[in-house]
């Protein structure tokens, strides 16, 4: 919500499923320029786009993803 923007809820909430999983995978729209900056600066990298075709919404969309790095020398 526009209102919470700025105020650490999303990367909270974000850092709880790292502690949880080893690998997030996740889908954003393309035009979605704030989601995308938000998740690459936490660890997501793109690992595909589409041309919506295949979402309900039929626009372009990018699957991202995080991998923990594990232990260290690991």
């Amino acid at each position: 919500m526009p209102g919470h923007v700025g105020q650490a809820l999303g990367k909270t909430l974000l850092d709880k499923a790292k502690a949880r999983h080893d690998v997030l995978q996740l889908w954003v729209f393309q035009r979605n320029h704030r989601a995308i900056s938000f998740y690459r600066r936490n660890g997501f990298h793109e690992v595909r786009k589409t041309d919506g075709s295949s979402n309900a919404e039929k626009m372009p969309d990018m699957l991202m993803a995080w991998r923990s790095p594990g232990p260290p020398g690991g």
